[in-house]
């Protein structure tokens, strides 16, 4: 089974290198390989050196890879999806994407369209998006993220050692009464993606 792995790459450099390392690391450990190992860095070096870029903009470095190697090494610029409604879905387990996997089919849902993302929740409460990890931001500045999500991101879990971000077993009263949500990823900063309640479809 392969898994993926996306870096953004914005002036000229690649973020949260090591947090993108630790991951490929517990991913391979995960699929039994204690001593295989993948040099992020060194990834990102030859892509990198290999390739043109403009500084200002903003590229998504992305790779495949299992325990024989990686495979399909890319970088392209990123466009941020342009959200306009927000649909809620119930799962029934948290271990349905656990590990960033290249078959994604666990996540697909009906609903969504190219302006469309889906939110899922679990016994009552906030996890993911199909996408990205969630911070509500309350009226008084408070940033909190669901304390069970689908998947721990990189981003997130910058965000926690940061003192940015707290966690909560959060519910949808929780997300109607918040100021915005945003939504976090390796390509996604605190910040860069943030929705009001009002594009929450119930």
């Amino acid at each position: 089974m392969r898994l993926i792995e996306s870096i953004r790459v914005e002036q000229g450099k690649a973020h949260l290198l090591a947090y993108h390392q630790e991951r490929v690391s517990k991913s391979l450990n995960y699929l039994g390989g204690k001593t295989q190992s993948i040099d992020v860095e060194t990834i990102v070096g030859q892509c990198l050196s290999d390739t043109t870029i403009d500084h200002d903009s903003i590229y998504k470095l992305r790779f495949e890879y299992d325990l024989l190697g990686v495979y399909n090494v890319t970088l392209t610029p990123y466009k941020q999806k342009d959200i306009r409604c927000l649909f809620l879905s119930t799962i029934s387990s948290l271990d349905v994407y656990s590990y960033k996997w290249l078959n994604r089919s666990a996540l697909l849902h009906p609903q969504i369209s190219s302006t469309d993302e889906v939110l899922f929740t679990y016994q009552g409460c906030l996890t993911d998006t199909s996408y990205s990890n969630i911070v509500l931001e309350t009226f008084s500045g408070e940033r909190i993220s669901p304390r069970r999500p689908l998947l721990r991101g990189l981003q997130r879990q910058y965000l926690l050692n940061q003192g940015e971000i707290t966690l909560a077993d959060l519910t949808l009263d929780d997300l109607l009464q918040c100021k915005c949500v945003h939504l976090i990823n390796a390509m996604l900063p605190l910040g860069r993606l943030c929705l009001p309640p009002s594009l929450i479809a119930l």
